[in-house]
């Protein structure tokens, strides 16, 4: 549990741990984050639901504003863990259209995530940045 949540991350402002592009996610963290994104996206889902059934309604009007007001940073932090989760891969950022095409389709969705929660990041710094398992006192020992 300590990878999961290092201080290093626990040092980081809300922007840079669930919007910043930049950088690498880990595993632990990766399937945290987005199990996250998938408890929020249900709570999307349910407050459209009842908008439907309140349509018309004043109430309605207010699930659908929550809704949209839900959505936006919740594509925002799923579109984020990605491109960091493909970054600790080693793969650009452009990878993430496979997430948005994939995600159509549950069996290659279903694949994909399996292939992004099991496959190790890659060993040490990378092009994207240093090893999110490594400490950052461990990178300033070697110079």
């Amino acid at each position: 549990m300590s990878t999961l949540l290092s201080s290093a991350w626990k040092d980081l402002p809300v922007k840079e741990k669930f919007f910043s592009f930049k950088g690498r996610l880990n595993r632990q963290l990766f399937i945290s984050l987005t199990l996250m994104t998938w408890i929020l996206a249900f709570a999307i889902a349910r407050l459209s639901a009842l908008s439907r059934t309140a349509a018309g309604d004043t109430i309605g009007y207010i699930y659908v504003a929550l809704a949209v007001l839900l959505a936006i940073p919740t594509t925002l932090m799923t579109l984020s863990i990605a491109v960091r989760r493909w970054h600790d891969l080693g793969k650009s950022w452009r990878c993430v259209f496979l997430n948005i095409g994939c995600s159509f389709i549950l069996p290659l969705s279903a694949l994909l995530y399996m292939y992004l929660f099991c496959t190790k990041g890659t060993t040490g710094d990378n092009a994207y940045g240093p090893d999110p398992l490594q400490p950052a006192d461990a990178t300033e020992q070697d110079n």
